[in-house]
């Protein structure tokens, strides 16, 4: 019989994931702020906790899936939160993109009451989540990965064990995303080139991903969205993007590592987020590359 174990946070990533593990026969206590992302766990088998504090058992364990620092502090530091009931040996299990230093800290709270705080990032769109196929990078007190490996390898195919600096899972992770966001700029640089000089912009980034240079999810994915103009579907939020390259900055700020790709990339985000709708995919950035030089991105935008 697999273990009982909590999950809070149930949006495009940690639904699949949570239902992954039923699937799998762990049994699940469920928790998320928004009601109707409860309902497919629920209707497979999963426990409701009714509160936060619910979804945390003595010395069990407890994966969070959640957007943000704040959050992530809330529902672990707050009143009643993970930290409160997990008792000696428990192991809170972070999937989430936050800051290394929120990583830090918390690893840090927990190893004062005996108990453990691992860093398990993963990386893959949600339909990756789905197909049980993700990569995760895992950090952390090395006793406590065994408890937590049963069910990683249920959630994917390959799990990199990085050591026991708790942050340096978070760290690896926004260095992908941050190639991730370069890509995207660099398709829509490469786009906007060929379209000023009378290419067809759809065509030309067909014609790339079609090509056995450029294969793979980030290239075929993010090209067809950026030829077509079409970021209606939102895997991955204007906020959330936004979010992380200021992370990738701080990092680098910190580690004196000179990044300006970073910089460049960062910017067109702001100006995504403060220009178009808060729903669309993160790779709209594409639309401002020259936004500033000829204003075609802002005029296409407005005309859809």
């Amino acid at each position: 019989m697999k273990q009982s174990i909590g999950f809070v946070g149930l949006g495009q990533m940690g639904q699949p994931m949570a239902l992954n593990l039923l699937h799998a026969g762990f049994e699940l206590r469920v928790f998320d702020v928004r009601e109707e992302r409860l309902t497919p766990l629920l209707e497979q088998g999963a426990q409701r906790a009714q509160r936060l504090e619910d979804v945390t058992e003595p010395g069990g364990i407890v994966v969070t899936m959640v957007p943000d620092d704040r959050t992530l502090l809330a529902v672990t530091l707050g009143e009643d939160g993970i930290l409160r009931r997990i008792g000696q040996g428990g192991v809170h299990l972070s999937l989430s993109t936050v800051s290394p230093e929120v990583a830090a800290q918390l690893a840090r709270v927990y190893g004062e009451q005996g108990s453990h705080y691992l860093v398990a990032t993963v990386l893959g769109r949600p339909e990756v989540a789905r197909a049980a196929q993700l990569s995760i990078f895992l950090s952390g007190h090395s006793g406590a990965k065994g408890r937590v490996l049963p069910l990683l390898q249920v959630l994917g195919t390959h799990i990199y064990d990085l050591g026991e600096r708790v942050e340096v899972a978070n760290i690896v992770k926004l260095g992908y995303n941050f190639l991730i966001a370069t890509a995207i700029e660099a398709m829509g640089e490469a786009a906007a080139l060929a379209e000023q000089c009378g290419a067809d912009r759809a065509q030309f980034l067909r014609m790339l991903v079609e090509s056995p240079l450029f294969k793979g999810a980030v290239y075929e994915g993010y090209g067809r969205m950026i030829g077509e103009r079409d970021y209606s579907e939102a895997r991955f939020p204007v906020a959330m993007g936004l979010k992380d390259v200021e992370l990738v900055l701080r990092v680098a700020e910190h580690a004196r590592v000179p990044l300006p790709y970073a910089e460049i990339v960062h910017e067109h985000l702001r100006a995504a987020q403060m220009s178009g709708p808060s729903h669309e995919d993160w790779s709209v950035l594409a639309d401002f590359v020259m936004q500033a030089e000829t204003g075609a991105a802002a005029a296409a935008r407005a005309g859809r």
